[in-house]
């Protein structure tokens, strides 16, 4: 933070220094009483689309208006929406000075079309300026592409601001600004540099490989980031004291650190952006309250896809995340945290890992295939409801609570085909574990460690070694369970004081089924008959032998 901050104190004295050597250009044109030089100087623009010093604009200024300028041959048009005024397809090399052109105190309708701008600090510094199009324009060597400041109404389009010592495009203090489609790539520091902006918007634009940010936003208000291209920075999105930002549609690749870090910041969307091989985490959510995360896919992070550090209620809703290094979600200090309808897969640690975080809700995600556990709840995180989710084939246990994660709801989860157990509660206490299913585990169905006062009940516990198996705990309630078809119903070592009551250990016998009447009349007929006739041949056999 302190490195943004000294960047940021930099990139401002940068700012104000230009603005400050500008106002003394004009003030010294305003002073001038060489009428024929500036006579000569304007003559000689008419005649010239190449400019090799720097070219000001300022409205304010008789002597450098628009007006002036288009006597000067600089620009054509009236300066109105139908007829703005346009510089178009010039070459601005600008071996001295500070900006190639700069446009500053302007109400009138302009457009800056087609140009090469090279050289100075700055190729197009805007100030205190609206309605303007930028657009097709390329800059390079200057330390910042375009700057702008206290603009509004202005688009900006298809400029290339590329391999610059400092910045790509810059805007600060402004509001109500449009960028369709730019290029800010392999720039030393950022891309796009915006600080103190309200309501713009940012679309389709490509700011890769940058030395620091994609896209640095600080200070800001309701900014749109829509369908940009933002790989092989060192970080992707740096969202930071920056409240209502949209963040949606965007693909990010192999940002060295993050792809998107939300830092101070509250009610932003982070919505269908494609998050890729970050080299730490894909979102990472710190110190912000009420954002929603939705529809994202999070794939190959060297640590988790996301991660909320000491953040408030939040929606983490319908995310893939996959494949990441570390866990698939992580939550750490962070609580009224909604989790729901997830697909949580192939992670290499947890699928999602709850730490210290309390009155959470887990609902309806899948987290399937992970390197540890499904669900992962520890180190004091209580009040958490985990329901309906389904916790299955992991390498560990389905759902672990573990180590003083106490009064927690586990109702009507599945947590089947683990390698190890279906639940697994380790030193947490007062849980009520209740009409889950655990069928299927390598080892127990439910197992509790060192835990107590808890209840287990209504839940079936099918195909384990143990359907129960508590070591070191007591005072449980194991009520109403279907534990049947494990090799051990329940198990118990150094264990005390636990209830066990009106659980099933065995499948019931199979029904008698009630034979056909027609059959049983068959049947009881043809004993009868059998009889009958087994009767006369015994009394004729003994007749015969009398006579």
């Amino acid at each position: 933070m302190r490195y943004k901050t000294k960047q940021f104190a930099i990139l401002f004295t940068i700012f104000v220094s230009v603005s400050t050597i500008n106002l003394g250009f004009v003030f010294s044109t305003l002073n001038s009483n060489s009428k024929i030089q500036q006579f000569e100087f304007i003559n000689d623009l008419r005649t010239s689309t190449v400019y090799n010093t720097s070219i000001v604009i300022d409205d304010t200024n008789p002597a450098s208006d628009w007006a002036s300028a288009k006597a000067a041959g600089i620009c054509t048009g009236a300066g109105t929406s139908g007829n703005p005024y346009i510089i178009n397809n010039d070459l601005f090399n600008t071996s001295s000075g500070t900006v190639c052109l700069n446009i500053s105190n302007s109400r009138k309708h302009f457009q800056v079309l087609n140009c090469e701008l090279s050289g100075g600090i700055y190729g197009i510094f805007l100030i205190n300026t609206t309605n303007g199009l930028i657009e097709d324009n390329h800059l390079s060597n200057t330390d910042i592409g375009i700057g702008i400041m206290y603009c509004s109404q202005i688009v900006f389009r298809n400029n290339n601001c590329s391999s610059l010592s400092m910045v790509g495009i810059m805007a600060y203090y402004s509001n109500n600004l449009s960028f369709y489609s730019n290029i800010a790539i392999n720039n030393t520091f950022d891309g796009f540099n915006l600080h103190n902006l309200q309501k713009c918007n940012f679309e389709g634009n490509t700011a890769n490989s940058n030395g620091d940010w994609g896209f640095l936003i600080s200070v800001c208000d309701f900014i749109t980031i829509t369908s940009n291209t933002i790989n092989g920075n060192q970080r992707g999105i740096y969202n930071v004291n920056s409240n209502h930002s949209s963040i949606t549609g965007n693909t990010f690749e192999k940002n060295t650190v993050f792809g998107i870090i939300i830092d101070d910041s509250d009610y932003c969307l982070i919505s269908e952006n494609t998050i890729k091989e970050s080299d730490v985490n894909g979102i990472h959510i710190s110190d912000s309250n009420n954002n929603t995360v939705e529809d994202n896919t999070l794939q190959y992070s060297v640590l988790d896809g996301i991660s909320l550090d000491n953040s408030e209620d939040t929606l983490i809703h319908k995310n893939s995340v996959a494949h990441n290094t570390g866990n698939g979600i992580e939550l750490t200090n962070s609580d009224n945290i909604t989790i729901v309808e997830n697909q949580v897969f192939n992670n290499t640690e947890n699928g999602i890992r709850v730490f210290n975080s309390y009155d959470n809700r887990l609902e309806s995600n899948n987290f399937h295939n992970n390197g540890e556990d499904g669900i992962r709840v520890l180190s004091g995180s209580q009040h958490n409801i985990l329901e309906g989710n389904i916790a299955s084939f992991n390498n560990l246990s389905g759902i672990t609570l573990y180590v003083n994660s106490d009064n927690n709801l586990i109702y009507g989860n599945t947590a089947s085909n683990n390698n190890r157990n279906g639940f697994y509660i380790y030193g947490s206490d007062n849980n009520l574990i209740t009409k889950n299913v655990a069928n299927g585990n390598t080892f127990n169905g439910i197992m509790l460690f060192m835990s107590d006062s808890n209840s287990i009940t209504a839940n079936t516990a099918n195909n384990n070694v143990n359907g129960t198996n508590l070591i070191s705990s007591d005072e449980n309630i194991i009520f109403e369970n279907n534990l049947a078809n494990n090799i051990y119903c329940y198990n118990e070592t150094n264990s005390f004081d636990n209830i066990y009551e009106n659980n099933i250990c065995h499948s019931p016998a199979a029904p008698s089924v009630s034979p056909d009447p027609f059959v049983l009349g068959l049947i009881i007929g043809l004993v009868v008959g059998f009889g009958a006739l087994a009767a006369v041949l015994i009394l004729n056999f003994l007749r015969g032998r009398k006579g």
